[in-house]
């Protein structure tokens, strides 16, 4: 499969120069517990899949702060079969904050792989709002709108796609996963796979920069 490498290469780079691609085992939980948001009123579960291949106890939880970083005082959940999780916020924070994902090395497991865990720590996300499926792809979208405030989710989803030469009827937040599966039109199915492959060459990619960008700045990426 070939991908356009050097626009790849790019977003990946930004991506992990911004903070974005993870580090290191600890979730950096903290704060007062107690100051978790009252989910016995007015809440919502938030549900979804995440992705490269469908990823099995993976962190979920919804970034109030902004950090990309699991604190005490924000939900969280674990991923589970076909990468399902459902996480309860309150209704007024499902509305204002994205889903973030802590892949984690030795515990997250990536089902492409028939379950052996992922070699790596990487952070996934998706733009507020568009939470149902969270892979590289949305990660990539999220990194635009954070360049760009003001741009709209179908621009940003359109800068990506292009860097990546991917098919201009898949929408790059749906789960390609599922439709690589089952989709009954051909061309839609074999956009999907291309889709999927695409995800896990970039998670490759990922993992490797980041590896590489801790081991020269000794394991802290300047953000």
């Amino acid at each position: 499969m070939k991908i356009r490498l050097n626009g790849a290469l790019l977003l990946i780079g930004a991506l992990l120069l911004a903070g974005c691609g993870g580090s290191g085992g600890d979730s950096s939980m903290s704060g007062d517990p107690a100051s978790l948001p009252d989910l016995s009123a007015s809440t919502t579960s938030l549900e979804g899949h995440v992705a490269d291949g469908y990823l099995r106890n993976a962190l979920v939880f919804l970034d109030r702060n902004g950090n990309k970083r699991h604190d005490a005082d924000e939900p969280m959940t674990r991923s589970g079969e076909r990468g399902y999780y459902s996480l309860s916020v309150t209704k007024e924070d499902g509305d204002r904050y994205p889903v973030v994902v802590q892949i984690q090395a030795g515990e997250t497991i990536d089902e492409d792989n028939v379950g052996e865990p992922v070699a790596f720590n990487m952070t996934l996300e998706a733009p507020t709002g568009h939470h149902a499926f969270i892979s590289p792809l949305s990660t990539l979208i999220k990194h635009e709108l954070d360049k760009a405030p003001q741009m709209a989710v179908p621009e940003a989803e359109v800068r990506v796609r292009n860097a990546l030469n991917l098919a201009e009827d898949l929408s790059l937040l749906e789960d390609y996963v599922a439709q690589s599966l089952s989709s009954a039109d051909a061309d839609r199915r074999a956009a999907a796979v291309r889709a999927h492959n695409t995800a896990r060459v970039l998670t490759r990619l990922m993992g490797e920069l980041l590896t590489e960008m801790e081991a020269l700045f000794d394991g802290a990426i300047p953000v």
